[in-house]
């Protein structure tokens, strides 16, 4: 019976550990000690051939103020294409429970929350924009150029703040316009997050406590059969 218990109690430790690889894809934890970065890739055909558009930003600095009922940080945004003229004109992000208003410090862009994105990339919770909105599909200008960086703060506001929250699908919007030649314009790019640095693999308490229960019961069960053996041993 205690064999029995042991072995269950290893298998519960087992599915717990099935459970966590199971989650979302791309789901960043959001708490006061989060940093992680973003990276984006969308290849385009254009009246130019083929163009890669790429942009990374870095998320740091999480604040979460109880009183206030807020979530700020800071945001690093880059557009890293190498070609000519891909604007950086929108990014967005989709948080577990949306934010009643969303403000941020850039120069560059306005936010936005509960929006559509557009590109078949559904509705963001979080948007960031210059010049058309997130969903448009018309060429606009401003946003970040190829090269360019900005550096500001983002505010997440709540009616109620959550006990815990996620970011995950990450999008961007690059506009391929030219004064020349038009290129496709409104790329959609889906984002990789990468946790940076990576987390420390901590067992969780429930886990370590049913491993705890599962190593206790091997041990009585081996020392019962030990003593069983003995005990079978002087009567022979």
């Amino acid at each position: 019976m205690l064999r029995n218990t042991a072995f269950a109690a290893l298998g519960a430790v087992a599915l717990l550990a099935t459970s966590a690889l199971t989650a979302p894809a791309n789901a960043i934890p959001i708490t006061s000690s989060s940093d992680f970065s973003v990276d984006w890739t969308a290849t385009v055909g254009t009246t130019k051939g083929i163009v890669t558009d790429t942009a990374e930003a870095v998320f740091s600095n999480f604040v979460i103020d109880s009183t206030t009922k807020t979530v700020t940080f800071d945001l690093s945004l880059g557009n890293t294409s190498t070609t000519s003229n891909p604007g950086l004109i929108a990014l967005g992000w989709t948080a577990s429970t949306n934010p009643t208003s969303v403000t941020e410090t850039s120069i560059n862009y306005t936010g936005a929350k509960s929006v559509a994105f557009g590109g078949g990339a559904g509705t963001d919770s979080v948007c960031l924009y210059s010049g058309a909105a997130c969903n448009s599909n018309t060429s606009t200008t401003g946003g970040l150029a190829a090269g360019q960086t900005d550096n500001f703060s983002v505010k997440l506001t709540y009616g109620t703040l959550p006990s815990s929250l996620t970011f995950t699908g990450f999008d961007a919007r690059f506009d391929n316009a030219s004064s020349t030649t038009a290129f496709a314009v409104a790329t959609v790019a889906d984002g990789t997050a990468i946790v940076a640095p990576p987390p420390a693999t901590v067992a969780e308490p429930a886990a370590l406590g049913v491993l705890t229960v599962g190593l206790i019961g091997l041990a009585i069960a081996k020392r019962r059969r030990g003593d069983g053996n003995a005990m079978s041993a002087a009567f022979a």
